[in-house]
């Protein structure tokens, strides 16, 4: 879909920090490409040791804070969040973005 969600400012890249403004485990590395990436990856996972539940927990509250605010998650990558651009659009079934394409459905 055009434009892209990041140069609508419909989007953000981000993560959480503890009080010493370092990013909190998440398991990879932000802008690693790999299946490990998507939001519930060790959600998925059997067999979790007990440093990959501390990768799920912090990827929980990543989560939560965000949609309790109302911003949506791009599932395929934990850190990426939408608010009110096309694919916000589509996971939250609104009628129309607010940035990027004005409308949802074929009228342009």
């Amino acid at each position: 879909m055009k434009p892209s969600p990041h140069n609508t400012g419909g989007s953000v890249d981000l993560t959480i920090c503890n009080s010493y403004d370092e990013p909190l485990p998440m398991g990879v590395e932000f802008d690693y490409f790999g299946p490990e990436v998507a939001t519930n990856f060790y959600e998925r996972r059997t067999l979790i040791n007990p440093q990959e539940i501390v990768f799920r927990e912090n990827r929980r509250l990543l989560y939560h804070t965000m949609d309790d605010a109302g911003i949506s998650n791009y599932n395929e990558e934990y850190w990426h969040f939408d608010f009110g651009n096309q694919f916000d659009a589509v996971r939250t079934k609104k009628p129309y973005a607010i940035y990027g394409q004005a409308k949802l459905g074929g009228d342009k």
